[in-house]
C-alpha cells in the first residue's frame, strides 16, 4: 500500500480526476480538483500522479481560420445568463482535465451578457 500525505498530487484510478491531497485518513482521502472542486474518496480509488499546474494556452479560432481542429464546441445560444455560465464553466473544465486546448463556443449575438456575467 502507497503512504501518501498532504499534498501529494494524485489521480482517480482510470479517470481524468487530478489534484492535490488536502485531507487524509486510514481510509478515505480528500482532496481539491485542478478546477477547485473538492472530492472523498477511498484511499484504494487514488493514485499519485505527477502533472504540470501550469494553465494551458489558449487558442482562439476566427472564421477564416481552419475548424478540422476543433472536436470539442458547446452552444450557448438561446440560454439566461446563469445556464449558459454554468454549462461555459463545466465545459471548459472538462476540457481542460481531457487536454482539449482549442475548443468553440458558440455564443449568439449577446456576448456581452455572458462577459458581464464572467466577471
Amino acid at each position: 500500500m502507497i503512504n501518501f500525505k498532504i499534498n501529494d498530487k494524485v489521480k482517480i484510478k482510470n479517470s481524468n480526476i487530478f489534484g492535490k491531497i488536502t485531507s487524509i485518513n486510514e481510509s478515505k482521502v480528500m482532496f481539491r480538483t485542478l478546477d477547485l472542486k473538492t472530492i472523498i474518496t477511498n484511499i484504494s480509488d487514488i493514485e499519485k500522479y505527477e502533472y504540470t499546474e501550469e494553465i494551458p494556452k489558449v487558442t482562439f479560432i476566427y472564421p477564416k481560420e481552419s475548424k478540422k481542429d476543433i472536436k470539442n464546441e458547446i452552444m450557448l445560444r438561446h440560454l439566461t445568463k446563469e445556464e449558459a455560465i454554468q454549462r461555459l464553466e463545466k465545459f471548459l473544465s472538462d476540457s481542460i482535465m481531457n487536454k482539449e486546448y482549442k475548443v468553440r463556443i458558440i455564443h449568439g449575438k449577446h456576448r456581452w451578457h455572458i462577459k458581464r456575467g464572467c466577471s
